[in-house]
């Protein structure tokens, strides 16, 4: 647990970040989860890694106050954070040396990540990479210091699902993937400060497949994964969805599922978040 009077510095800091683009009540309920929630995810994260990581080193590109790093180096994980925010990298030095882990937190940018090629085992970037100047050159570094068939994982917003329009994480509600400039009248109108637009990018799941194509063995989709387990095992589909259910329960029998299977994955529409899970392709000999 937080002591109070880091509460309310975490709380200052979310503030001014989140002031005039989230509501009174959705601010206070971010400022909640990053004081109370700290470190939330790191049992997700290693589900769906299904590996342990002691011993293994970390990266977390975007700490912000470095919840996720501490949680790993108390799992014995060799875990380092970076971010730009530097009041935000001292506090999170500030909560490890309380906790007797050494200082793993730098001052730097997913861009130009400092450190050596082929060094980490697995990457990761948690609701980060939408907010980078350059995410492709983010995910190329990504890939850079991890050791050939390390893990680069990553989760970040899906603008390309009518989902987020209802709910942007950011805005509340957004229409995904228009040009910037109608973004900031659309947010304006709407009684929001639009300055904060200048750092979201638009990403969809195939723009980041794309970017790693070439560097990456192995790439999972894990909302992809979801979907198409729900589309092969409709039985699984919870019973306050029947019309789908049954839809899909039709298409097994008549042996279509598969259609079904293909346009998810050709048109990534299904889920808000995009859960990536990629491995570092072997050098060639």
């Amino acid at each position: 647990m937080l002591s109070k009077e880091l509460r309310e510095e975490i709380a200052k800091i979310i503030i001014k970040d989140y002031e005039g683009v989230k509501t009174k009540s959705d601010l206070e309920k971010t400022v909640a989860s990053q004081q109370l929630l700290y470190g939330r995810h790191v049992d997700l994260v290693l589900q769906e890694l299904g590996q342990k990581v002691e011993g293994k080193n970390i990266l977390d590109v975007g700490c912000g106050f470095g919840g996720t790093v501490l949680e790993l180096c108390e799992l014995h994980a060799k875990a380092y954070g970076l971010d730009v925010d530097k009041v935000k990298v001292k506090i999170a030095n500030q909560i490890a040396k309380a906790k007797n882990i050494e200082n793993t937190f730098v001052v730097s940018s997913g861009e130009s990540i400092p450190f050596r090629n082929n060094f980490f085992d697995v990457t990761f970037s948690i609701y980060v990479l939408e907010h980078t100047s350059n995410p492709y050159k983010v995910l190329l570094e990504k890939v850079r210091v991890l050791k050939p068939n390390g893990l680069l994982y990553i989760r970040t917003v899906n603008y390309a699902s009518p989902k987020t329009a209802k709910r942007e994480p950011h805005y509340l509600f957004f229409l995904p993937t228009m040009p910037k400039f109608l973004a900031k009248i659309y947010v304006s109108l709407r009684g929001r400060n639009p300055t904060f637009i200048k750092n979201i990018n638009f990403l969809t799941p195939r723009v980041i497949r794309n970017t790693l194509r070439n560097h990456v063995t192995s790439y999972r989709d894990l909302g992809e994964e979801r979907i198409i387990g729900r589309i092969q095992n409709p039985e699984r589909i919870a019973l306050n969805h029947p019309v789908a259910r049954k839809i899909l329960m039709i298409l097994k029998r008549i042996k279509l599922s598969f259609v079904a299977c293909e346009i998810v994955r050709s048109i990534p529409i299904y889920t808000t978040t995009i859960r990536i899970i990629a491995k570092k392709k072997e050098p060639i000999p």
